[in-house]
């Protein structure tokens, strides 16, 4: 069984405020203890190369023939390394080449326009 430790975390006034207003805008996250442990995960995990759940990103397995291609990409300096390499890939489809295209890059559009004003 997993048991917890406590410890004491010292935050400014300024810092509290901060927390105690974006938990009254997600009540979905529950109490300042869950948004804690919520941002020391995504500290840990923000360079993972793993996604933490299906709400934090996409777990993709690739090929061994995939991945040495990809492997080479990064070796020519082309992508800073394999996740880079995909985001470049994915950016590139989202920008509207063609009317297929345009639907998927209003999504994009819109949903980081959303993320910016938050």
């Amino acid at each position: 069984m997993n048991v917890g430790r406590q410890i004491t975390l010292r935050m400014g006034a300024d810092e509290v405020q901060d927390m105690d207003s974006y938990l009254s805008e997600h009540p979905e996250i529950g109490s300042q203890s869950m948004f804690i442990r919520n941002a020391v995960r995504e500290y840990i995990n923000r360079d993972a190369d793993v996604a933490v759940s299906e709400s934090d990103g996409i777990l993709v397995r690739f090929t061994e023939a995939e991945m040495m291609a990809i492997d080479a990409v990064v070796k020519s300096g082309d992508a800073f390394d394999a996740a880079d390499f995909i985001r470049l890939k994915i950016r590139e489809f989202l920008r509207p080449q063609n009317t297929d295209q345009k639907v998927a890059h209003d999504a994009y559009r819109l949903a980081t326009s959303e993320l910016v004003t938050k």
